[in-house]
């Protein structure tokens, strides 16, 4: 099954933009969006799919307009399922506290792998989030192409908000999480010359 993950911002005063993609025309979408992933869907489902979801959720420090991101998101969806026909099997929220302690993002870690099966697509949005959560969410990526049989990663993306030129892009960085790949295998290998065998595949 194809499933899409990513992580709720804790900002609710998001501001709907257009992500130009940079090099992966599969995510040009031309819309405003307040949820990247969504971009992604647009470009990787196809029509009578059925995919799954999964949103890391931070709890609200504030408890300001709690539900307001859940809201906006659902309404998002809804209107892209409504124009691309595809399902939805569910939308599953992990919730973990509003700390940046090892111990936290170890539990987000354990609930992400427990959705992650078999024969999975992995699709993946790095833009909300701590950095501490980016690297769960990585590591997630990779447990589910080394440890899963016949899952496969095809698209992690981060959207940038340019504000020196007030303009958004979207980035597919798919290829660092290939490099991770390609590093451990060498390290398994005992590869004695790895760095040079590195640099050629950066050179391809």
């Amino acid at each position: 099954m194809k499933k899409f993950i990513c992580i709720q911002p804790l900002r609710t005063d998001l501001e709907a933009a257009v992500y130009q993609p940079q090099g992966n025309p599969k995510l040009d979408f031309g819309k405003k969006t307040c949820f990247p992933i969504i971009q992604v869907m647009n470009g990787y489902v196809k029509e009578g799919e059925e995919i799954g979801v999964l949103i890391v959720r931070q709890e609200n420090p504030k408890q300001e307009n709690r539900g307001e991101n859940e809201k906006r998101f659902d309404e998002e969806l809804h209107s892209l399922v409504e124009e691309k026909k595809f399902r939805v099997k569910e939308v599953k929220y992990l919730d973990i506290p509003y700390d940046e302690g090892v111990q936290t993002h170890i539990d987000a870690f354990r609930q992400l792998i427990g959705c992650i099966g078999d024969d999975d697509d992995l699709y993946a949005c790095l833009t909300y989030g701590s950095k501490t959560m980016a690297i769960t969410e990585f590591i997630t990526l990779r447990y589910g192409e080394a440890i899963r049989s016949n899952t496969m990663v095809r698209c992690v993306v981060y959207g940038q908000k340019d504000w020196s030129s007030n303009t958004t892009k979207m980035y597919d960085v798919t290829a660092l999480l290939q490099l991770a790949g390609i590093v451990e295998t060498l390290a398994e290998a005992k590869v004695e010359n790895a760095e040079e065998i590195i640099r050629r595949i950066i050179a391809l």
